[in-house]
């Protein structure tokens, strides 16, 4: 095999491999932060956990089932989302002295409501459903 046919077998396979992702780079730092937290905390769980994270974010990358990577994907983007709203929500409201942030239950949408004035029946302005809520 010469240098060209190499490139051009090289090039083919990466064409056919699903690559990174947001959940692959989440595997990743997962997998690093593990490793660090062993130089410190020595724990062989530290490293069990680096090495699964490693193993399935190469898998995952490795991976011509296109379809199954992005619903997966999907499904850690929509826990990430949902994770992320909730500590805005709450860092909002320690910022914020005058409204309340809450998040409604059917959309996750941040609605903000005045403070002080008890129990108020809310309606969210993205999905209009109406949830009680203390203000």
């Amino acid at each position: 095999m010469n240098k060209e046919e190499i490139k051009r077998k090289a090039m083919q396979m990466a064409s056919t491999m699903y690559g990174r992702d947001d959940l692959g780079r989440f595997l990743f730092v997962v997998a690093i932060v593990c490793i660090v937290a062993n130089l410190f905390v020595k724990h062989i769980g530290f490293l069990i956990v680096a090495n699964l994270c490693m193993i399935l974010d190469l898998m995952r990358i490795f991976s011509k089932n296109y379809v199954k990577r992005r619903i997966e994907n999907e499904r850690y983007l929509k826990i990430y989302r949902k994770v992320t709203r909730w500590f805005k929500v709450r860092f909002k409201n320690v910022k914020d002295k005058q409204h309340k942030t809450l998040l409604c239950p059917t959309c996750v949408q941040m609605v903000r409501i005045p403070k002080g004035k008890g129990k108020i029946v809310v309606t969210c302005p993205n999905c209009k459903k109406k949830f009680d809520a203390k203000s």
